[in-house]
C-alpha cells in the first residue's frame, strides 16, 4: 500500500483509538483493584470510599468533556489528543503513590479531567469522511469495549502479584504509549502566516434545533440503557439463576464478542445501506419491545430465555449507539461553523449523564419494586424521548418538511435557525442561516448552501418562481 493511502486511512482509525483504550484501561483498572487496595491502607467502610473516588473520577470526566471538546475546535483535535493523554499518563503513574484518601480523591478527579475521549471523537471527525465515520465510530466503540475487557483480564490475572503501585505505573505507561501513537500520527497541514483557527460560532443556536434535541435524548437514553443492561444482567443472573463470578464473566465476555462483531461488521453496513436515522429508529423500536418482553414473567422461565433476550437487546443498542455517535459530526458541520468539538463535547456529557443516573435508579426499581420495573420503565422512557422523522442528514440531500405559508412568500423550512430563499435566477430554493452573516460564512458552512429541495412542495414553490419570473419578463 502507498504512504499516501496508508496515512489517509490509518489516521482516522487508529491515533484516536489506541488513546481510548489507553482512557478506558486505565480508568477501568480502578474499579476492580481499588476496594483490594483501600482494604490494604486500613480504610474502614470501603463500599463507600470506593464509590467517593468512582463518583468523583467519573464527574470529573463529564467536566473534561466539555472542556476539551471546546479546546479541540479552537487549537485541533490532534493537539488536544496530546495534551489529555500526558495527563493521563501522570495522573494514572502518580495512582500508585497515593497512600491516604485525599490525595486518592484529588488525584483521580485529576485523572478524569484529562479524559481524551471527546478529543479522539473530534480527532476522527476531522479525518474521516460522512461516508466512513460510522466506521470510525465503530472502531471507536471497540476501543472502548476492549479497554474495559482488557482491564478486567489484567486485573484479575496480575494485580495480586503486581500489587497497587506497578498496577497503576503500567496504566500510566499505556497512556505514554497513547502519546506517542498521536505524536507519531500525520500532523494537519500548516497554515498560511497570519491565518488562524476559525473560531467557533452557532453552537447555543445548534442546541435549540430538534435535531440536536433529539439527538441529545438519544445519547441520554443510551448511556442510560448501557448501565441498566450490565447491571441488571449480573444482578438476574446471580438472584434469579443462580450463577457463580466465573459464569457471570463468561457471559460477559460473549456479550463483549456480540458487542464487537456488531460494530465492526453489521452496523456500518445497515447504516450506509438504510441511512443513521432508520437504523437508530429501527433500534429503538427493538429496544422497546425487548424491555417490554424482559418485564414479563416469561422472560425469567428459563436462563437460554433470558440471555438471548439480552444479547438481542445488547445488539440493539449497538445499532443505536455507533450511529448516534456519528450524527455529532454531521450536525457539527450542518449547524455550527467549527462547533463540531463542541457539540461532540455536550453528547458526551449527555451520555455521561445517563450512565451516572442508572445505576442508582435502576437499582432502586430492582430492589423497591420488582426485577421487571427497570425494563418496563426505560420501554417507557425510550417512547418518550422517541425521534420524528424530521429528516436523516446522512443523506447528499437534505429532505425536510415545507410548510407554505401563502402563495407569495417563500418557502420556510419547519426546522429552526434556518430558512429557505427563492432565487428567481437559478430557480431554487436554497438555505440561508439566520445566525451567520453572508460575509462571513465560513466554508464549512457551505454544505448547507443550495441544495434542491426535494420534495413536493418545494417543487410547486420552483414552479410558483418560474412563472412569476416569466410573468415579470412578459411585463417589461
Amino acid at each position: 500500500m502507498h504512504r499516501a493511502t496508508f496515512m489517509h486511512h490509518a489516521p482516522c482509525r487508529y491515533p484516536a483509538c489506541v488513546c481510548t483504550f489507553a482512557d478506558y484501561f486505565g480508568l477501568a483498572t480502578l474499579q476492580p483493584a481499588l476496594p483490594f487496595y483501600l482494604a490494604t491502607i486500613g480504610v474502614d467502610d470501603v463500599p463507600l470510599w470506593a464509590g467517593i473516588i468512582l463518583s468523583g473520577q467519573f464527574a470529573a470526566v463529564v467536566l473534561g468533556n466539555l472542556v476539551w471538546g471546546v479546546a479541540a475546535d479552537r487549537f485541533g483535535a490532534r493537539k488536544v489528543l496530546q495534551i489529555t493523554m500526558v495527563g493521563d499518563a501522570i495522573f494514572f503513574a502518580a495512582t500508585g503513590f497515593c497512600r491516604n484518601l485525599p490525595l486518592l480523591i484529588v488525584v483521580r478527579v485529576f485523572a478524569g479531567l484529562s479524559t481524551p475521549l471527546v478529543p479522539s471523537l473530534a480527532y476522527i471527525f476531522e479525518k474521516c469522511t460522512k461516508e466512513g465515520v460510522v466506521a470510525g465510530m465503530a472502531r471507536y466503540g471497540f476501543s472502548v469495549i476492549s479497554g474495559y475487557m482488557v482491564a478486567g483480564a489484567f486485573v484479575g490475572a496480575a494485580y495480586e502479584s503486581l500489587g497497587w503501585m506497578v498496577t497503576s505505573l503500567i496504566t500510566g505507561a499505556v497512556a505514554v504509549v497513547g502519546f506517542g501513537v498521536v505524536t507519531a500520527s500525520e500532523p494537519p497541514p500548516p497554515r498560511e502566516p497570519g491565518q488562524a483557527r476559525p473560531q467557533s460560532s452557532g453552537v447555543r443556536d445548534a442546541v435549540k434545533n430538534p435535531l440536536f434535541i433529539t439527538f441529545g435524548v438519544t445519547c441520554l437514553t443510551n448511556g442510560y440503557l448501557m448501565m441498566l443492561m450490565m447491571n441488571l444482567l449480573v444482578f438476574n443472573l446471580r438472584d434469579v439463576f443462580d450463577f457463580s463470578a466465573g459464569q457471570v464473566g463468561t457471559v460477559f465476555i460473549a456479550t463483549t464478542m456480540i458487542m464487537i462483531a456488531c460494530s465492526f461488521y453489521v452496523v456500518p453496513r445497515v447504516s450506509k445501506r438504510f441511512g443513521m436515522r432508520n437504523t437508530i429508529n429501527g433500534a429503538g423500536v427493538a429496544i422497546i419491545g425487548l424491555c417490554v418482553l424482559l418485564s414479563l414473567p416469561f422472560a425469567y422461565s428459563h436462563v437460554a430465555v433470558y440471555i438471548l433476550l439480552n444479547f438481542l437487546l445488547i445488539t440493539s443498542f449497538q445499532f443505536s449507539h455507533a450511529p448516534n455517535q456519528a450524527r455529532a459530526k454531521i450536525l457539527g458541520e450542518e449547524l455550527t461553523v467549527n462547533g463540531t468539538g463542541a457539540i461532540t463535547g455536550i453528547s458526551r456529557t449527555l451520555w455521561a449523564l445517563g450512565q451516572a443516573g442508572s445505576p442508582v435508579i435502576a437499582l432502586s426499581l430492582y430492589s423497591e419494586v420488582g426485577r421487571a420495573a427497570p425494563f418496563w420503565s426505560f420501554a417507557v422512557l425510550k417512547a418518550v424521548g422517541w425521534e420524528p422523522p424530521l429528516v436523516d442528514i446522512q443523506r447528499s440531500h437534505l429532505t425536510a418538511v415545507i410548510i407554505p405559508l401563502h402563495h407569495n412568500a417563500a418557502p420556510r423550512c419547519a426546522l429552526p435557525n434556518f430558512a429557505f430563499s427563492r432565487s428567481t435566477a437559478s430557480s431554487r430554493c436554497c438555505f440561508r442561516s439566520r445566525s451567520a452573516s453572508t460575509s462571513s460564512r465560513h466554508p464549512s458552512a457551505v454544505p448547507m448552501l443550495a441544495r434542491r429541495v426535494r420534495t413536493r412542495a418545494g417543487r410547486r414553490a420552483r414552479a410558483r418562481a418560474r412563472a412569476k419570473a416569466r410573468k415579470a419578463t412578459r411585463a417589461r
